[in-house]
């Protein structure tokens, strides 16, 4: 990083120190500065995310906790986890802890994070369907890691690399830098593993980054297994209104005086002829149609 002297029209370089250095320790410093301004860390390497919890434990029998759990836009989850230096078993850990967190129900989801943020559980559900732009229920279809350290082993790049390619799994590296002036210090963070240049690219469990493939080429395809008439008319006059929706999930956002106010899903059940009209919390109501 170089400071900018406008006056002298020259660059100055600032020092570079590593966080043991200067005293920043991993959970009880670096882990609390991203808990309280996650928003703006996050977006310091290119993702918008919303945390759920820190240290959190994986499985009940597992007594080793997640660095930071938080969910991206699609509702994948997404485990953090954060090493001061570098070491080599950084990457298992964090896979270890996806194929556990797998395993979570959406509930679990909006029980951590109501405590995170000692909001209600209803409240927490709101913000969540805010975010994601879908149901609570579509939280967790899919887990990806991103790994957040100084430095990087070979053998940790390499596998990142490997899993990624091969199996499709989304791992990112993320690289910290110190740098300081004096006076101050400036933390940032930079993605090093995908190249930043396909980053966007990176998939996950076959899919892309931007959204699970919806199953249909339209609506009309997605309405096309019910049999209720009075159902695919109330879509496809909310539709022809320009509501938002989600053509993946059959679920449209209803406004009310521009504000968001529910969420209707129109889901198949085990008889294809048969579908599901889910209200969202504020409503509370569910209707089998």
């Amino acid at each position: 990083m170089l400071r900018i002297d406008r006056a002298t029209r020259t660059l100055q370089a600032l020092d570079q120190r590593s966080l043991p250095e200067v005293g920043i320790r991993e959970r009880s410093d670096l882990q609390q500065m991203i808990k309280a301004t996650p928003e703006p860390f996050f977006r310091e390497f290119g993702e918008r995310l919303l945390l759920v919890g820190e240290e959190l434990r994986p499985a009940e029998f597992v007594d080793d906790r997640i660095d930071l759990l938080a969910v991206d836009e699609t509702g994948g989850a997404v485990i953090i986890e954060l090493k001061r230096g570098g070491h080599k078993l950084h990457l298992l850990q964090a896979i270890a802890y996806a194929g556990m967190v797998a395993k979570w129900d959406s509930g679990r989801f909006v029980v951590e994070r109501a405590k995170l943020t000692s909001h209600s559980v209803d409240a927490t559900e709101d913000e969540f369907e805010e975010f994601i732009g879908g149901d609570v229920a579509s939280l967790n279809h899919s887990q990806r890691i991103i790994l957040l350290a100084e430095s990087f082993d070979y053998e940790v790049l390499v596998a990142a690399e490997w899993l990624n390619e091969q199996f499709n799994v989304d791992v990112r590296c993320a690289r910290l830098s110190l740098s300081s002036d004096g006076a101050n210090d400036f933390l940032s963070c930079s993605v090093i593993f995908p190249p930043p240049e396909i980053t966007e690219h990176a998939v996950r469990r076959g899919t892309s980054r931007a959204a699970m493939p919806a199953r249909w080429v339209g609506w009309d395809e997605a309405l096309s297994d019910s049999e209720n008439a009075a159902l695919v008319d109330f879509f496809n006059r909310q539709l022809a209104n320009g509501v938002p929706n989600n053509l993946a999930r059959r679920l449209i956002t209803i406004p009310i005086r521009g504000r968001r106010w529910f969420s209707v899903s129109a889901r198949g059940s085990r008889d294809a002829s048969r579908m599901t009209l889910r209200f969202g919390r504020r409503d509370c109501r569910r209707r089998r149609m």
